[in-house]
């Protein structure tokens, strides 16, 4: 038996039912202490205790659990209830089983509740405003410094008197046209521009801190002028947060994501000019709300780490594009995805043989259809992805890294010689990108002796993410539970794992990786290399996991490219992106192009979708024919479906049509995967400009138009590059939308005819989708092609 409990959730939205609550208690607050028990024949049924300690004195074991049901698995849940305690008492407890099993040995530390509100001095020094504050536990001093660019601010810990630096002289800063001044009255900090208040700062500040004084959590206000909140990172309800809680959080959620996130980006600004780059890696929360006063008003909640400080943000100012371009300069430039990764690219769970392959191939053959990109998901051991499945080869010690020279497919049903397949695929100008997880798997029963060799040999050279216990974390929960997570902040774990994989870019031509699941550090107890927690890289590892194999392509001199779909600040220098897993209909549909959208607006510019969803039952053809024409007019084309037992959910245009009856489905695709390929000059050209000046390819209206309330408004239509409008028909049914045409002078993409701005209604039929053409910008001449390409149903 297991019992299993952690800190924290393993989820920032709800209980995973095994967690402490709160993960971190301060004074007055009763401690709920949940776990679970994992028996391996059955619901265990004898009795718990909770032995527990206060400040190195033991008390009274507790010996009745509350009992908290089971779930669909048939695993129980139950729980303890600690009494609130005085701040900074330790408290150390473990539950214990009747039949003898213990857990690990848990401890807190109560946290002391302080709220600064009036500084005790505030001061100026150079371009620096100091305010100072006397607390319980010591000084913390609040400094702000301001640039022509922008402004930061910093939260540190000071000790009880001020420093002797600190001059005497106006509280006030100025750079170009920027004022920072306290705001008469006091109170509050207040940043204006050429008469305009941009940002106003309440100067309280509450607190949670550690016995030393350092802040555990920080609460503080921003009051930002507009009425429209971008940014905060791929967000499958709106591209404008305001009025939303945002959890800052990356997180793995199957299918209709709501308000959660796998990219979360710590960026956030309104149209009038101002914004915030927050500038740690732990989760947090915001809250915006929309003011009366054209303002809004953002409610942080940030975690912070001991012995650092307690925040750092930077606070950007000019329009959203000047924004943009300083998170870029900040965090690091874009990656410039090669040519070839803007033509169609084909993907499916279901091709595991490669058969299957060959038959892919053959329907892109027979209904001539061109793609350029080959997405194989499940081609591997299933333990450490480095290997084509069934490969036999001698069992070796887990630190060899086998070539493809080594692995024997003699006698391989299903992979019978990889090596030529993959160079089938080159031959044919077929792009190959292999699906992998940051993970050391074992196969059920043993089957893989070679998959314990190598996770023996990364617990022994702690090459994956550990516990305080000295045991290795273990994922807890869905495929990949008990699996292995390696440890990419490791510089060996890292150059071990390249290793491994290398031989497929030199010898198999893959050209990239789909790395998968980056979400899985979701216990705050986990141990990294250089000590940092599973609390401080729960939105950061999936960068470090990005940027190894961004390394590895680079080692190997491969100009390929990453797809993933999980990140944070900075997600933009390693891979291309997607909005991950989405069921086939109308509304999830639409939140896909939000997530296109929001990400775009957060610095992620290259980014794409499964078309018509990835989960569930097939779509209907009038959701297939939408998403095809859309994905045709997106940063990336793809079809992906996932793994099924039986079904036969397959996204292809060929499988669409024979399990639909439409046999004229593989044409219409076809057109729009023609289209596709004579857009690539011109979405490669724009990339290139993308990339340079931090605009994403998938852009808001409010990018090029941020004067324009309407296009401040406009959440279902974007500009693909600089000279293409596109407005996709998003509501099922509808055979034509409103289309809003900001100022310039357009052309409709298909036809050449000319429409001046403003709003249109207007007819788009079932596979058919509005695009438009501004003329006299730079992509203008490589789009002239695509008039009278518009698709005519054949129904």
């Amino acid at each position: 038996m297991i019992i299993r409990h952690q800190y924290n959730s393993a989820s920032p939205y709800e209980s995973c039912g095994y967690e402490r609550s709160p993960a971190y208690p301060a004074a007055g607050q009763p401690v709920r202490i949940h776990f679970r028990a994992e028996e391996l024949c059955g619901p265990y049924c004898g009795a718990w205790q909770l032995a527990w300690a206060v400040n190195g004195a033991a008390r009274p074991p507790l010996r009745q659990a509350e009992p908290e049901g089971l779930d669909d698995e048939g695993r129980a849940y139950f729980s303890f209830l600690l009494p609130a305690l005085p701040s900074f008492s330790q408290v150390e407890y473990c539950i214990q089983a009747s039949n003898g099993v213990c857990s690990d040995l848990f401890e807190y530390t109560v946290l002391d509740p302080v709220v600064l509100e009036q500084p005790a001095a505030l001061r100026q020094a150079g371009q620096e405003l100091r305010l100072y504050f006397s607390a319980r536990q010591g000084g913390y001093c609040w400094s702000w410094c301001l640039n022509e660019l922008g402004a930061s601010h910093t939260l540190t810990l000071c000790g009880a008197h001020q420093p002797s630096d600190v001059l005497p002289g106006p509280a006030s800063l100025t750079a170009g046209p920027y004022t920072l001044s306290p705001a008469p009255g006091g109170g509050a900090l207040e940043l204006w521009c050429e008469g305009r208040r941009l940002l106003r700062v309440p100067t309280r500040l509450e607190l949670l801190v550690t016995a030393e004084g350092c802040v555990w959590q920080a609460r503080l206000t921003l009051e930002l002028a507009g009425e429209h909140l971008y940014g905060t990172g791929e967000r499958y309800t709106s591209p404008d947060q305001a009025g939303r809680q945002v959890v800052f959080s990356s997180f793995e959620r199957f299918t209709f994501q709501g308000q959660r996130s796998y990219l979360p980006i710590p960026l956030f600004y309104t149209e009038r000019g101002v914004g915030v780059l927050h500038g740690g890696g732990e989760e947090f929360t915001a809250e915006f709300e929309s003011g009366c006063e054209a303002l809004v008003r953002a409610r942080l909640e940030y975690q912070c780490t001991p012995g650092t400080p307690a925040f750092s943000d930077r606070i950007l100012l000019g329009p959203p594009p000047a924004v943009l371009r300083q998170y870029q300069a900040l965090t690091g430039q874009a990656l410039e995805p090669p040519d070839w990764a803007f033509g169609p690219w084909i993907s499916s769970n279901r091709w595991e043989t490669a058969a299957a392959v060959q038959e892919q191939l053959q329907q892109l053959d027979r209904h001539h259809i061109p793609a350029t990109v080959f997405v194989l998901e499940r081609w591997s051991d299933d333990t450490l992805f480095d290997r084509f499945e069934a490969a036999r080869h001698p069992v070796s010690p887990g630190s060899h890294c086998f070539s493809g020279g080594e692995l024997d497919f003699s006698h391989n049903p299903r992979w019978p010689d990889p090596r030529a397949l993959c160079q089938t695929l080159c031959e044919r100008g077929l792009h190959l990108i292999l699906w992998q997880a940051p993970i050391l798997r074992m196969p059920p029963n043993g089957e893989y002796p070679q998959a314990q060799q190598d996770m023996e040999y990364a617990i022994q050279q702690r090459y994956c993410v550990m516990l305080p216990t000295g045991q290795p974390f273990r994922c807890p929960e869905g495929w990949f539970k008990g699996s292995l997570l390696l440890d990419f902040t490791n510089p060996e774990a890292v150059a071990w794992w390249q290793q491994k994989r290398a031989y497929l870019l030199k010898e198999y031509h893959a050209c990239g990786f789909k790395t998968d699941s980056g979400e899985l550090v979701t216990d705050d107890r986990a141990l990294f290399f250089g000590g940092a927690t599973g609390r401080q890289l729960r939105n950061t590892y999936p960068l470090h996991y990005e940027a190894a194999y961004r390394q590895l392509l680079e080692k190997e001199q491969v100009r390929g490219v990453n797809f993933t779909r999980a990140g944070y600040s900075g997600a933009q220098k390693y891979a291309i992106h997607w909005t991950g897993d989405q069921c086939s209909c109308f509304s999830e549909y639409r939140a896909q192009l939000a997530a296109c959208l929001s990400a775009g607006l957060s610095g992620v510019l290259f980014m794409g979708f499964d078309l018509a969803g990835f989960a569930g039952r097939l779509p209907t053809l009038e959701l297939y024919c939408r998403s095809v024409s859309l994905a045709a007019f997106s940063a990336l084309m793809q079809f992906h479906s996932e793994p099924t037992q039986g079904a036969n959910n397959d996204r292809s245009p060929w499988n669409m049509a024979r399990c639909m009856h439409a046999p004229w489905l593989n044409a219409y695709f076809r057109h729009y995967a023609d289209l596709r390929m004579q857009l690539i000059p011109y979405l490669a050209a724009e990339a290139h400009f993308c990339a340079q000046n931090a605009r994403p390819l998938m852009a808001h209206l409010v990018l090029d138009w941020p004067g324009d309330p309407a296009a401040q408004a406009c959440h279902t239509q974007y500009m693909l590059g600089r000279s293409l409008l596109v407005a996709p028909v998003l509501e099922e049914g509808a055979l034509g939308r409103t289309v809003y045409l900001p100022a310039g002078r357009w052309r409709c993409a298909f036809d050449g005819a000319p429409y001046p701005p403003g709003f249109h209604k207007l007819p788009c039929g079932e596979g058919e989708i509005l695009a438009f053409v501004k003329c006299n910008t730079p992509g203008e001449p490589l789009l002239r092609f695509l008039r009278g390409g518009g698709w005519k149903s054949p129904k």
